[in-house]
Formats: structure tokens, sequence, C-alpha cells
């Protein structure tokens, strides 16, 4: 009471209005928390220097440490609530009351000292919802806390660093940014990301392009220009983003926005490489150099960047971690040498628009291709549809005969469990693959898909009239659709162990017999296959084994 009779009396002339108005906020505080509320007293040797907040959660105006205490002893700050409180408990203006704690005894965490995050529970509410947070923050326990507003202003740089020629300019050779996600893992966030910059164009390989710039999978051609690359740890996924010609040789302005999963604690990385040292300098079609507004860039950049930021962050109505639906993973197929199971014709069997998924274990190439699941046409090497491996890659398609024109993604994991899905839609003849929920590969190509009697074949392929194309590894939660399903249904579909009857659903063997001559089909319509090519055990009959799929 000495100390804040001799403030009184000091301040009075001059201070006496900003005195009122932190006494002010502290009865606010006090009233908000209640009476009773418990708040440790931190000593001096605690405390740090005079409540010295930090990072504010909704770009606070004015008091980082606390009205008035920016020097404090570090016992006029860190004594209850880490200096004076400030106006508003929300928005972060005066006192430190964001989610992370900041020196000092600041008034999210009991614990004061260094400003590293450490608060959690803020003495009074600073959010309803994530629209009341900054981009990159959630509102938790009504605290806005900071999950992915470490990914703003993230760069990928290229400098031009001496002369070339009249288009061009030495650069560095790459650069690399790496940044965590934050919060416990556990949780998946659907984040909107804005890309801004410019670049210079590069053809790729592979992959589903979605719109100007962005690609999401495929690979590097190979030739001499710029790669601008976005990967995820977890979920797997990475991303290109100068998307389009390498021929081109002036660059470009790219702006725009795309949202991606991400796991808490996942690693986002962002990599630059100019492949030889050399790029097009920053000059448009008619020679300008281009200026990028609203980036940390001073513009017009010598050389070629990009800089991304969050727009906001939400969490994944379905975790990496989430099992949707009830039942796991009991037993699975095991297929070596000419197995297969097989599922008769029917009429169903027969959709004008598909989807197949599966979950697979590949044990290694045998022969020269290995079937996931298919249905031949004709007395040739045509399948209506089929998911298979060739040559170092998982391919998938319609009306195909060879790899030409299959989505294709390299391939050489061994041992280990994934989920592949492929879709064919009838009216956009677009024709994705993916891999564990993400797209990795996309081709265009129209007309009906053709069908005849040919059983669909499990694990198993008919070329020129003869069995081959055997799958060498196990299969699991194999399903066929007469839709193409969209994204997000991949995404449900592979933490789905069983859908039963669902609309579209043509047939889904989840193999949970675990013995017998026959996997049932538990979609509803009876499409039951049979091991072999028979009701008799026989060598073509596939082996039941317990399935260590995840959901």
């Amino acid at each position: 009471m000495t100390q804040l009779s001799s403030l009184y009396t000091a301040a009075r002339a001059t201070r006496l209005p900003r005195l009122l108005t932190a006494l002010s906020a502290a009865a606010w505080l006090m009233n908000a928390c209640g009476s009773n509320t418990a708040r440790k007293v931190i000593p001096t040797s605690e405390a740090g220097a005079g409540g010295e907040g930090g990072e504010l959660p909704s770009g606070g105006t004015g008091n980082v440490a606390g009205s008035g205490n920016q020097t404090g002893d570090g016992n006029e700050a860190g004594s209850a609530n880490g200096g004076a409180a400030g106006a508003q408990p929300a928005a972060g203006e005066g006192g430190a009351l964001g989610s992370e704690a900041g020196a000092g005894g600041a008034a999210p965490s009991e614990a004061g000292g260094a400003s590293s995050g450490a608060g959690t529970a803020g003495a009074a509410p600073l959010c309803s919802t994530n629209a009341s947070c900054d981009p990159g923050y959630v509102c938790t326990n009504k605290h806005c806390v900071n999950v992915a507003g470490s990914l703003s202003g993230l760069l990928w740089q290229l400098p031009c660093t001496g002369p070339n020629d009249s288009v061009s300019c030495a650069t560095t050779p790459t650069t690399t940014a790496t940044t965590t996600l934050g919060l416990a893992t556990g949780i998946t966030y659907d984040v909107s990301l804005h890309f801004r910059g410019v670049v210079e164009q590069k053809t790729y390989t592979g992959g589903c392009r979605d719109g100007a710039s962005w690609q999401s999978g495929g690979t590097d051609s190979g030739d001499t220009y710029n790669v601008y690359e976005l990967s995820v740890s977890a979920p797997p996924q990475h991303f290109f983003l100068n998307v389009g010609s390498s021929s081109i040789t002036h660059t470009f302005a790219i702006d725009f926005e795309k949202t991606i999963r991400v796991d808490a604690g996942a690693t986002v990385t962002l990599y630059a490489d100019s492949k030889d040292n050399i790029e097009i300098k920053n000059l448009d079609a008619t020679s300008t150099p281009i200026s990028i507004t609203g980036t940390s860039v001073a513009q017009p950049f010598d050389g070629q960047f990009i800089q991304m930021d969050v727009d906001s962050v939400t969490p994944d109505a379905i975790s990496s971690s989430a099992v949707i639906g009830g039942g796991t993973a009991g037993s699975a197929l095991s297929f070596s040498g000419a197995q297969r199971a097989t599922v008769a014709d029917a009429a169903l069997l027969h959709p004008a628009s598909v989807t197949e998924e599966a979950w697979f274990e590949f044990a290694g190439a045998s022969g020269s291709y290995n079937s996931l699941f298919g249905k031949t046409y004709g007395t040739g090497s045509a399948d209506s549809y089929i998911i298979w491996f060739e040559s170092g890659a998982l391919h998938a398609g319609v009306g195909l005969s060879s790899p030409a024109g299959a989505a294709a993604s390299p391939w050489n994991t061994l041992q280990e469990w994934h989920h592949a899905a492929f879709t064919y839609d009838a009216e956009s003849a677009i024709q994705p693959l993916y891999i564990d929920g993400s797209a990795v590969s996309c081709v265009t190509a129209g007309g009906a898909i053709t069908y005849d009697n040919h059983d669909l074949l499990i694990g198993a392929d008919v070329d020129n009239t003869l069995l081959q194309g055997f799958w060498n590894g196990n299969l699991d939660e194999l399903r066929l659709f007469s839709s193409a399903r969209t994204p997000d249904q991949i995404w449900a579909d592979v933490h789905t162990h069983k859908l039963g009857a669902t609309a579209g659903l043509i047939g889904e063997w989840t193999f949970d017999e675990g013995s017998g001559q026959t996997a049932a089909d538990s979609s509803g319509n009876a499409l039951d296959a049979i091991l072999g090519s028979t009701t008799a055990v026989e060598a073509s009959d596939p082996v039941w084994v317990t399935s260590s799929v995840p959901y």
C-alpha cells in the first residue's frame, strides 16, 4: 500500500488518468476472475523484468508489458497480473493477457519467467471463436493460441548475386526455410495460406495441377529451371508453386491462396533450388521489373522470391489419427505367386464413373506388373478400371492397356501399409490418384468406360486371356464406388474401417472373416468375393493374415 500511495502522489498531476485506468482494469479483472480465484504471487527473484510480455495474440495496440510497468522491478509486475491489465482483456491491448506468457509473471501464466510462450490459461477470456483471433491462431479455452503463426512471413528467396546475360543472373544454389506447426500432436488443421512473389515457370512431371502455378504431388522434370517446393511431414505431402512452361524466359507475378491439411507438430519446409546457380531476372514480358505489394521484401526484388502468409487455421473435422465408424482392421489377405480372389461379374460392376480404394502392403515387384484389383475387358490387355504397380510406380486408370495415359506416382516403399484411391468422373474425365488421402497424380482422358463379362479380380489381372499381374503382398479394406469420390470423402474413407451401406458404394471387402473361402461384401449388394477361382480350397487361394491397417 505504501508503494501505491507513493505512486498516486507522484502521478496525481500528470499520471492520474492513466493510473485510474489501470486500477479500473485491475478491478474488472478481479471481478471477472472471482474474488476467490487463486493467484500465485511470484517472488522478485522469479518474476523477471517488469512483466515485459510475450507475443500478443491479436495485435495489441500499445502497452506490451502492462500499463506503466515496462521497467518494473519484478515485484510490481510479477506479483499478480504482470503489470496493470490494460483497458480491455480482449485484443491484447494493454497488459500482457495473451496466450503466450512473457517475462515477469505475465497474466496468462502463473509461471512468469522468459517470454517463451509458456502461458496457457489467461486471466480473462480473449476469444469466443477462431474468427476473433489473428491469422495463424485458434481459439482454445477462450484464448488465442499460436498454431500456424510461425508459417506467416516465411520466404523462398533466390536473389541475383551477379550478372549472367540480358535475361538471367547468377544466384545462390538453394535456400530452405523450416518451421513446426504448434500445439500438441493429435489434431489436424486446415491451414489457408497466401502465396505472393515473382518466379520463373517450370514444367513438372505428374502431380495434380490446381489452377495457375500450384501443383500437388509430382516430381522435378530434371531441367535447369528453378524449383519452388512446399513439403509437409504429416500428413506427408508436397506441392510445387511455379508450375508452367520451362521454355519461357521472363518472370511472372504469383498471388493465390490454398488450403492444406497439416498435423500439429508437423514440420513444414520451404525449398528453392536454382538447379544451375542461374535464374531469369525479375523482368516481365515487357522487360519491366515486377513489384509485389504486401510482402516484407523490398520491391522490386532483385531476383526471385515467394512469401507465404497464413490467412486462417481451423481444426479439420477428421484428424490424421481419427478412426471413423465402428470396427477396426482384424485380418487381411496375403498374396504370393498365382493367387487371387474373385467377384463374379454383375451389372453393378459396370459404373459410368468409378472410385477404387484399397489398403496395400507391397512386398516387392514380381513379374512384369502387379495388380491390386481391377476388371479386364476384351481379349487383349485392356482393363475397364485398375490400380497396379509397374516399373517403379503405382498406376491407375480406365480403359488402359499400358502405363501410357495412367495416373502414376513413383513407389519404392515396401512392407508398410498405405492407402491408394483412384477416381474417374465421366463428365470431367479427370482421373486423380491418391496416396494416404493426398492427390499425387492427375490425368484427363474422356470417353465411356468399356465393359464385358470379365470378373472383378483382386490381386490379379487377365492379360491376353491369361491370368497375370499377380499381387505380391497384403491387401485389405477394398472399396468400389459408382461415383468419383471427392478429396474430403477420400480423406474420410482412409480413416474408416467399414462404411457399410452407403450411397454409391458398389462393393466393400474388409476381409474381417479371418478364415474360410468367402470374403463378404459389406455394402449390402451381396457381391461377395471367393478366394481363388472356386469355393474349394486350392493353390490359387490367398492366405488369411492378421491386419495392421491403422484404421
